[in-house]
């Protein structure tokens, strides 16, 4: 009976060991589930972070055509017709509004 005895203590020890690792593993397991929701919660806010920077990345860049257009049109980099009447004010035809059609400077 004492080799019996030996051996339900020993299974018993082998069941405790058993029963204190996968506690263990548990808890193991429940703090990389933890960690791995915080990574993912910092990359979905890392991610709403960069859509908010992509679009305001596509707005700047609208913005930029739009002035670049703009610019464009008032310094008559268009072509005739595209405010080359502000640019060439004096009527000479090339486009220095700043000089009488002598070539002199206005007001000098």
């Amino acid at each position: 009976m004492s080799k019996s005895l030996e051996l339900e203590d020993g299974f018993k020890k082998s069941c405790a060991d058993f029963d204190q690792n996968a506690l263990e593993l548990n808890k193991q397991i429940r703090a990389t589930q933890e960690e791995l929701q915080q990574h993912k919660e910092k990359n979905d806010g890392h991610i709403a972070e960069l859509q908010g920077i992509q679009e305001r990345l596509k707005n700047i860049t609208k913005k930029l055509q739009e002035t670049g257009a703009e610019h464009k049109d008032c310094c008559g980099l268009v072509g005739f017709g595209g405010g080359d009447e502000d640019r060439d004010r004096d009527g000479n035809g090339n486009g220095d509004a700043d000089k009488n059609i002598d070539g002199k400077v206005e007001g000098s």
